[in-house]
């Protein structure tokens, strides 16, 4: 079966090529975690800190790239720790999350090989946003 004319002139030459392309328009943010875990290189064993965490979608993603990755969040919304909390299932090593604020982590320094903070930071002011990067 021939691809469709429309889908040829856009490109995109299969039906998943052009579902592809709908979800990364209709999500951003999902493309952007993609795109985030792709270039860290995630393998089992690292160590994710995903401060801010909200409902849980970027750990849920690299869940589902590593299952063997050590994966925790912190937000300070426990509704989001909640949702998250039944997004990321099937890990080796269980999703851990912590309510608190991004300023006091409860973790030990270097406790973590990566730590994000995806939508964190844009909604600071400039010196708490100077007190998560350092608590970072």
């Amino acid at each position: 079966m021939n691809a469709p004319t429309e889908f040829a002139l856009s490109g995109l030459d299969t039906l998943s090529a052009l579902s592809g392309r709908l979800m990364h328009w209709a999500t951003p943010e999902k493309a952007c975690h993609g795109e985030l875990l792709r270039l860290f290189s995630l393998k089992s064993g690292d160590r994710l800190l995903d401060v801010g965490c909200g409902s849980g979608d970027l750990l849920a993603m690299a869940a589902a790239l590593e299952p063997g990755a050590i994966l925790a969040g912190l937000d300070p919304d426990e509704d989001a720790l909640e949702l998250a909390s039944h997004k990321i299932p099937g890990t080796i090593h269980a999703a851990e999350l912590h309510q608190g604020v991004a300023e006091m982590l409860p973790f030990e320094d270097e406790a973590f090989d990566i730590v994000t903070a995806t939508r964190l930071l844009v909604g600071l002011d400039a010196k708490t946003r100077a007190e998560v990067l350092a608590e970072c």
